[in-house]
């Protein structure tokens, strides 16, 4: 970029967080003043696929944040292979659009919004622009959409908090709307101790932290608990224990015990437990065999599949004396994980597997560790996965489909009442035991939301991932009913309903919304057309399930489908999942992968994972 653009970038940067304060009390910046630009970037906003479904408080003050560079000729506005930070809009110019790989380049559209796609989903990008002339671009930066979309949704958010913690379930409006103006935030550094206050409620809004005990002789340190997103506890200068943030550190969201009942008063019953002692977590159960089982006692025996996080093989238990009894054991790069800083997403997994014991929940048994990798140990499901049997029959009829169906909503009803959404819900994550019972895998994306209602990650699979995720307009649990619709259209079609090669194309599919596509002639006119288009509706809370999750049970296409006797298990499978195993130790329904088991990954010894042993 030439030195005049990069001066008035400089000088924008500086006004930034003036810009961004005011834009959110609602005044008019003198950099919008004229008439004709904001009715340039209002229908660039209006004319994107994605941006046109922004709400018009979000429209408004995206237009008061923009501001205006100068690009002189012959820079560059865009540059390939850079993180999509700001969206841009060109009002003065000419530009050209260089492609990457493509040697030929197309002029730009005055008035017309670039680098979207980018923006939304934090990509690099693949195209540049340049300046053919001098250019006069409108840009917003994705730190300050950030704010804004946050501040959109950050008072209502607070209210949901307060509405769903126990002790304000009998205040009423107003009373929850004082409390959510006294709440204070605060934030610790990774491995930070916090520094706690007495008489002080301390709610998790982000981040994990660990309870120690503090003994200054100890050696090695005790972890007596670890606490995540939503949990919550009371300050205490005099414990014996310690708290300390996990990467890459903690939020805390704290309300003044003094305060609260001052606004309280006689009017509310605080309820006067509190809140969260800290606990031993046992990462197994007296009674389940695999206690004993250590790292050095299993063998390998294939390779289940590998993915950016590792691979999962199937393992033998080396000391069985019948030799059949199998595991699945999930193997992950101590390195790569803090590279791609997915430190905290691990260890939230195996908290909220150790957490969760449900028949159609794949059961974790143990955690190890060592220098290079982490280990989960699972039960081994010898079905395959719900995807190959549904490649291989074509597409499944209602019986098969609703039992399927009927398996990941009794699981996904589980863990929204623990306040944990899935996120991934798809055939690919769902696989068969050795009875024909599906069961739920892969708590990658998983998260414990707890009394904070809604996060804001950018995460899923592209052809599933809901609307409001690609819009960051904040998430909660009905994103999984967004992905049920999804399932449910593949298991009885056998194909996806937003599908595409080039993920920017599934998103426009997605943003233009599930009565835009031709359904399967499978589906057609059928009860489960209406509850598909039901489930996948685009805005989240008119999602059937969403009030409560008996308006899909009592959907007429389950209709008398026996809800009972699926969770205990004395409803029989259909028969084309049930697998016809030979023996305890039959691999057959699974495909081994190549695997090179002599790679050795760099040591990573920072301690992090110590909740692994």
């Amino acid at each position: 970029m030439q030195h005049s653009a990069k001066n008035s970038i400089t000088s924008m940067l500086k006004s930034n967080q003036m810009l961004i304060s005011t834009c959110l009390m609602g005044l008019e910046p003198a950099v919008l003043e004229h008439f004709l630009s904001r009715k340039i970037i209002y229908t660039a906003i209006q004319d994107n696929k994605f941006t046109k479904h922004f709400k018009p408080c979000v429209v408004r003050k995206i237009m008061r944040c923009m501001y205006q560079v100068e690009y002189p000729k012959g820079s560059f506005i865009m540059e390939e292979k850079q993180e999509g930070k700001n969206l841009f809009i060109v009002e003065e110019g000419k530009f050209q659009i260089e492609q990457e790989g493509s040697d030929e380049a197309i002029m730009g559209i005055l008035g017309k919004l670039y680098g979207e796609e980018e923006f939304l989903m934090s990509h690099r990008r693949l195209s540049k622009i340049k300046a053919i002339t001098n250019c006069k671009v409108w840009k917003l930066s994705r730190k300050v959409y950030k704010i804004i979309m946050k501040s959109t949704g950050e008072n209502a958010k607070d209210l949901e908090i307060l509405r769903n913690f126990p002790w304000f379930e009998n205040a009423d409006e107003d009373m929850l709307t004082k409390i959510a103006n006294s709440i204070v935030l605060e934030n610790f550094g990774t491995y930070e101790v916090l520094k706690l206050k007495n008489n002080t409620l301390y709610i998790i809004n982000n981040g994990s932290v660990k309870i120690l005990e503090n003994k200054t002789d100890q050696v090695k340190e005790n972890i007596l608990g670890v606490l995540s997103r939503g949990d919550h506890f009371e300050g205490n200068t005099e414990s014996e224990n310690k708290m300390i943030a996990f990467y890459p550190g903690v939020e805390l969201l704290t309300i003044d015990m003094d305060i609260l009942k001052e606004l309280i008063g006689e009017r509310v019953d605080v309820r006067q437990e509190t809140i969260l002692e800290p606990v031993n977590e046992n990462t197994t159960h007296d009674e389940d065999p695999s206690a004993d089982i250590k790292l050095e006692d299993l063998e390998a025996i294939a390779s289940l599949g590998k993915g950016s996080f590792g691979r999962v093989d199937l393992v033998r238990y080396s000391k069985d004396p019948n030799d059949i009894k199998l595991y699945a054991l999930k193997v992950m790069e101590k390195h790569r994980t803090v590279k791609i800083l997915q430190q905290s997403h691990v260890i939230d997994e195996r908290k909220i597997l150790f957490d969760c014991e449900h028949p159609f929940i794949i059961k974790l048994h143990k955690t190890f560790r060592d220098d290079m990798y982490i280990y989960m140990l699972f039960e081994a499901c010898l079905g395959g996965q719900v995807w190959e049997i549904l490649m291989k029959n074509g597409f499944f009829n209602d019986e098969t489909s609703r039992f399927i169906a009927a398996s990941a909503i009794e699981a996904l009803d589980y863990l929204h009442r623990k306040k944990i959404i899935y996120r991934d819900l798809k055939t690919d994550n769902m696989v068969i035991d050795q009875n024909g019972y599906v069961k739920l895998v892969d708590f990658g994306l998983s998260k414990h939301l707890g009394f904070t209602g809604r996060t804001w990650s950018f995460c899923g699979t592209p052809c599933n991932i809901a609307p409001e995720i690609i819009l960051n307009f904040g998430h909660d649990r009905a994103v999984d009913y967004w992905a049920l619709g999804l399932m449910i259209y593949e298991l009885l079609s056998g194909c996806s309903a937003f599908s595409d090669s080039n993920p920017r194309r599934a998103y426009e599919q997605i943003m233009d919304g599930i009565d835009s596509i031709d359904f399967s002639y499978l589906i057609v006119g059928r009860p489960a057309e209406d509850l598909i288009k039901k489930l996948c509706r685009q805005e989240p809370t008119e999602r059937i399930g969403y009030r409560t999750i008996e308006d899909i049970r009592e959907h007429r296409w389950f209709q008398g489908f026996d809800w009972k006797a699926l969770i205990s298990k004395s409803i029989k499978p259909p028969k084309c999942i049930v697998p016809s195993l030979k023996h305890p130790a039959d691999i057959s329904y699974v495909h081994p992968l190549e695997v090179d088991y002599t790679y050795t990954p760099i040591k990573e010894e920072s301690n992090w994972d110590q909740a692994f042993e």
